[in-house]
């Protein structure tokens, strides 16, 4: 088991110096010139979109929100370039803008990709950062970029201590699917319609130290423990990569009825789980944006969340439950982030929180009712179309070569 988490870290630090090396070598070759004297017509958002990790979501979600505004973009996957620098996309298009959804240290990677195209595109790169001071292992990663978008003010400012190109948030706009009437997902797994069912959520790919999983786990095990009707459903991402976090997982749910969900999900299957759950819990340390939290407000599902970092945007004491913290020095053992500081959420004060969700179903009802109203996709979209850069406006099907 440890062999397989020191095989998929080698794996990832090898992927991030061909990321590393490539970027470097398209700034080099292209750096910041002026933007184009042309307007795009059309858009390509770029993305590892077969890594299906939050920053694929995220793109996917860009393009579908912009053709709900009958603004015309294509997707173009450039996982290709995680692990070959000489890849290249076929899909070559004339004025064009390209938004490439990524890390920071990985946008020159997405921006070869789309080469040559992208030598004379609007170059935009979507990255969101979770910390409150910048990220110091990127570089000067916004060095062939024109403009740098992220989905939230706390991001923003971090992105802003360390960019020289303009940074503009454009939220996620998050739309369900067309769902089944509730109560599918809980019929399922064999729980009772009128029990208590929280959710949490862990991919092994993230920072769990970020994420944090454990403190949620342990504030419902905490609240619930010999309640034979509450039930808290973990889903954990890839949970082959690191087994030894997800063991203690396991043991951190103690004597609380836990269903533990490690086979990949389909989309719909996601948010039925939102819709079946009593609420969902993230006692994050730090967020850029955080879209599943986003996804169950838009449901009307309640939900306890760290009063801290990217989630404020949308977030407040009406439509959440939002816990305190206290900033602490931070401290990763997967090495995913270093230096700073980040949120140390009270888990009594979210055990508290848990059982009043529990116990008083008016309150719970409040709640979920004030985080629909914020997070519907009417309003969602209304951002979105006031964050967009003027140029978008215009664009249109592509013209390839």
């Amino acid at each position: 088991m440890q062999v397989r988490g020191l095989r998929n870290r080698i794996r990832q630090w090898g992927g991030e110096l061909v990321c590393d090396t490539v970027s470097q070598r398209y700034i080099r070759r292209v750096g910041r010139t002026s933007p184009p004297n042309f307007l795009p017509q059309h858009l390509q958002i770029a993305g590892f979109y077969r890594r299906r990790n939050g920053i694929s979501e995220g793109a996917e979600l860009q393009r579908r929100a912009l053709a709900v505004l009958g603004l015309v973009s294509s997707s173009v996957d450039a996982t290709a370039a995680l692990r070959n620098p000489f890849a290249r996309s076929a899909q070559q298009v004339r004025s064009a803008a390209v938004v490439a959804h990524a890390s920071g240290r990985q946008i020159g990677a997405a921006l070869t990709y789309m080469a040559p195209s992208s030598h004379d595109a609007l170059r935009v790169g979507y990255c969101a950062w979770e910390l409150g001071g910048p990220p110091k292992t990127w570089g000067r990663f916004d060095a062939a970029l024109h403009e740098v978008w992220t989905p939230s003010l706390f991001s923003a400012e971090a992105l802003r201590q360390t960019c020289t190109a303009p940074v503009r948030v454009v939220r996620h706009v998050c739309q369900p699917p067309l769902l089944p009437p509730p109560g599918g997902m809980r019929k399922a797994l064999g729980l009772r319609p009128d029990g208590f069912v929280g959710l949490v959520m862990a991919d092994t790919r993230s920072s769990f130290a970020r994420k944090n999983p454990l403190g949620a786990i342990k504030a419902f095990s905490q609240a619930f423990a010999k309640d034979k009707d509450a039930t808290l459903i973990v889903k954990v991402a890839q949970p082959d990569r690191e087994t030894g976090m997800v063991e203690q997982l396991r043991h951190a749910a103690g004597e609380v009825r836990a269903i533990f969900l490690e086979d990949y999900l389909e989309e719909i299957d996601k948010w039925r789980l939102f819709q079946d759950a009593s609420v969902f819990l993230s006692l994050h340390r730090a967020e850029g944006y955080s879209l599943p939290l986003l996804e169950a407000m838009t449901l009307g599902t309640p939900v306890v969340a760290t009063n801290w970092s990217g989630n404020l945007d949308y977030m407040d004491a009406d439509n959440a439950v939002l816990t305190p913290y206290r900033l602490v020095d931070v401290r990763d053992r997967q090495g995913v982030y270093s230096g700073g500081e980040w949120a140390e959420p009270d888990i009594d004060f979210a055990t508290d929180a848990l059982r009043k969700l529990r116990s008083d179903p008016d309150f719970a009802d409040q709640v979920g009712r004030a985080a629909r109203a914020r997070a519907s996709v009417s309003r969602q979209l209304e951002d979105f179309a006031d964050q967009l850069p003027p140029w978008t406006r215009q664009l249109r099907s592509p013209n390839p070569r």
